[in-house]
């Protein structure tokens, strides 16, 4: 999926920004702001020419336009005019599109949609009189309704069937009363009363599903304006908080505030990543099922980060955040608006949860449809390779990755097949697949239930040694890294060095060709199975800059000297270890890069490790075998799901999918060689966040089966018979390991902190 703009978008985006920066500056009146928008012809891009030439340009262009206006919070009718009304009338037949088609692209025409029922949903009612219909019920709010040429009005005949009419303001039987609208702008109830408008005024051929396609793209419209508004929100508060000192100092050097505007980042990079991807993907065809959660998920994750990012903006502005002498409260007023007209966070939220089925698998399949047959490969070889015995030991993992007797079965398999490492270089004996195709493989494996492999060597001992070892280095350890006759851990954390790496004292003496390492390295996952381990030590002295004192060594685990104290975790599971160095030599051949060059090597390695997987698929995955406890998984006992349950489950589906849009982000930049940032910290931040909800919905689900614990582990090595079944067994200890995902890899903490610098400064 690219993410990258067009020419023709980004001359557009230009152009929109220049202008919304001129009119946030001086608005000027709302004619006046219609004609320029028409004169730049933005009213009648998306819609066809009057003698039926298919639209300049599409949805996706259309959602740049309104992001980039969404810095001026203008209460223009711009989505429901042109992109409700415009193209319900442009998609429907008969005299009324003729009539008014032409009227809204040049701006000459505005036509808003009339579709909220005042008495409630379905009262406004059309009843056939002769040749003609009669309009009866109240209509509000109605965008712009008072300054309209017409009304787009949806009306429900005796049959509960919808129709469509577009009804000319001079309509006999109709009573306008306009009201200010709450953005700034202004609105309309409309009362029909014995209204009576001929044949010609319906707009015919208008089938569902065309309807809720367009109804979804208005809603798709209004999360790209919220995006847009969050940048302008986002950076008014980084520029407020570097200059607007307290006790001495700006407000942006306090951690705390620093990493609330850390948060409000990542909430603006993920609803804008989530509403580029549902733009594109409500762009092809879809299933009715798919659109409509589709866009519940985006419109519940924007409204809601939008409001938030509101209302922190102006607490972080203080006193000043609440007046009209700034435009916060004005944005928080447009948003607002946007849910009023086209849903609330809490609306959308409780459309997904009653929306049936496996929606994400659905999707994914959708994805890339080029590589339509790369997929089929991909899912063949799992259906051939994956055995029924590794299913379901991964499903019974509960750290983050399975013990090598799993671990390496799976990574075995994968390097008989070549494609073990797919994010290598050919040279080294990666498959030379595009990022496209490194996501499928990796979401149908996880769709599939293959065992997580060791990210350890693959993702980050291997990546180290290609960029700074030595010939001799690569030809002896890469082989066998791939092959997986080498198996890694990390000697980074000590007793007294965790967030704080660079003040680490495990010490490495040179003495002749070897190192001489003492000290300890603790939390040191799966050192009780490793055969290697790459460390973090200090060559340096006392006097030299504590980062500037370290290097990386490659160790034989097998040498004398290291000792492996198991530490077992409040899951019960044995992942981590404490490894003490006592006078263990060490070859200096051993080194990687210079002497001191450590810390760039462990800055570089760092990036793999936090954001080099992709992970929703496996966050699905998990979300997945949570949701078997409801039917009762394998032969367990079923569980009830509320309303609150489903709520739940919404909510962490919608993280997911933003999650997702933001990996495809990502790699949409990647694939044309530009540096995405700091978006390592965020994935990792997120992915954490979102595998500890996960568990969170499982213990909720459990109820009271929470207080049996199975101490056993592996827990796939002791066959089922115990008091809980499959499905069931896992959960409460994967909760418990789970509460690690925050903290190692760098904390939570850490992870805004990285992220304020860049983009908080």
């Amino acid at each position: 999926m690219n993410f990258q703009p067009s020419e023709e978008e980004a001359l557009l985006r230009e152009a929109a920004s220049r202008w919304a920066a001129e009119r946030a500056a001086a608005p000027g009146d709302p004619a006046s702001r219609w004609s320029e928008m028409a004169a730049f012809g933005w009213l009648g891009m998306t819609l066809p020419g009057a003698d039926g030439e298919a639209p300049a340009l599409g949805l996706v262009e259309a959602a740049a336009l309104v992001e980039c206006l969404g810095p001026a919070a203008l209460p223009d009718p711009l989505i429901p005019a042109i992109h409700e009304a415009g193209a319900l009338i442009a998609a429907g037949e008969g005299p009324a599109r003729a009539r008014w088609l032409g009227g809204i692209a040049d701006g000459s025409a505005l036509v808003v949609p009339a579709f909220f029922d005042a008495a409630g949903a379905g009262a406004f009612r059309a009843t056939r009189i002769g040749t003609g219909w009669r309009l009866a019920g109240t209509k509000r709010p109605v965008p712009s309704g008072a300054r309209a040429a017409a009304w787009l009005v949806e009306a429900r005949e005796e049959t509960g069937a919808p129709r469509y009419f577009v009804v000319p303001r001079e309509c006999a039987g109709v009573s306008v009363r306009a009201f200010a609208a709450i953005d700034g702008g202004e609105a309309a109830e409309l009362v029909f009363r014995d209204a009576r408008v001929e044949a010609d005024a319906e707009l015919a051929g208008l089938s569902p599903e065309r309807v809720d396609t367009v109804r979804a793209a208005a809603v798709l419209l209004a999360c790209a304006e919220a995006v847009g508004a969050m940048q302008a929100m986002l950076a008014a508060t980084t520029e407020y908080t570097r200059t607007r000192t307290q006790f001495g100092k700006p407000l942006a050097a306090n951690q705390v505030l620093r990493h609330r505007m850390a948060d409000m980042r990542i909430a603006l990079e993920e609803a804008r990543a989530l509403t580029a991807m549902a733009v594109r993907e409500l762009s092809a065809p879809t299933s009715a099922l798919a659109r409509a959660a589709l866009v519940a998920a985006t419109r519940a994750k924007v409204a809601g980060a939008a409001r938030r990012l509101a209302e922190e903006a102006i607490q972080l502005h203080g006193g000043m955040g609440v007046t009209d002498e700034l435009n916060l409260g004005r944005y928080l007023r447009r948003m607002l608006a946007l849910d009023a007209l086209h849903g609330s966070a809490e609306t959308h939220l409780r459309r997904l949860a009653d929306l049936p089925g496996d929606r994400f698998a659905e999707a994914a399949a959708r994805r890339f449809p080029e590589l339509a047959a790369f997929r089929a490969e991909v899912r063949a070889f799992l259906e051939e390779s994956l055995t029924p015995e590794l299913v379901r030991a991964a499903r019974l993992v509960t750290s983050v990755f399975p013990d090598p007797d799993i671990g390496l079965r799976w990574h075995r398999k994968l390097f008989a097949r070549g494609w073990v490492a797919p994010a290598w270089p050919v040279e080294y004996g990666g498959t030379g697949w595009s990022y496209a195709q490194r996501w499928i493989f990796e979401t149908e494996s996880s769709l599939a239930g293959a065992p997580a492999l060791s990210p350890l060597g693959l993702r980050m001992a291997g990546p180290v040694i290609m960029r700074f070892g030595t010939p001799e280095q690569k030809a002896h350890y890469l082989p066998r890294l791939l092959s997986g006759d080498d198996y890694w851990c990390q000697g980074y954390s000590e007793p007294g060095s965790g967030s704080d790496l660079a003040s680490l004292a495990t010490r490495a003496v040179r003495d002749g060709d070897h190192y001489v390492i003492n000290g300890s390295k603790i939390w040191t996952t799966h050192a009780h199975h490793a055969n290697r381990m790459f460390a973090l030590v200090r060559t340096g002295d006392a006097t030299v800059k504590k980062h500037e004192g370290i290097s990386f060594l490659l160790i034989d685990m097998k040498t004398p000297g290291i000792t492996v104290r198991p530490i077992k975790s409040a899951s019960g599971d044995h992942e981590v270890n404490q490894v003490f160095f006592d006078d263990v030599r060490v070859p200096v051949s051993c080194r990687l890069g210079e002497e001191g060059q450590g810390w760039t090597i462990a800055k570089y390695l760092l990036e793999f490790e936090r954001g080099g997987a992709i992970t929703s698929g496996r966050l699905y995955t998990a979300l997945d075998r949570v949701r078997r406890l409801v039917d009762g998984g394998d032969g367990g006992t079923p569980r009830v799901l509320t309303a609150d349950d489903a709520l739940a489950f919404a909510a962490v589906e919608v993280d997911i999918r933003a999650l997702e849009a933001t990996e495809l982000s990502v790699m949409s930049t990647l694939a044309v060689g530009q540096n995405p940032g700091s978006v390592s910290s965020l994935l990792k931040l997120r992915w954490s966040e979102i595998h500890q909800s996960i568990t969170r919905l499982g213990l909720r689900l459990l109820g009271p089966d929470v207080l049996a614990f199975e101490p056993e582990r592996p827990l796939y090595l002791h066959a089922q018979g115990g008091v809980l079944d499959d499905v069931a067994r896992p959960v409460v200890a994967a909760y418990l390991n789970a509460r690690a995902y925050t903290i190692f890899g760098g904390t939570s903490e850490i992870q805004r902190e990285i992220i304020a610098r860049e983009w908080v400064g």
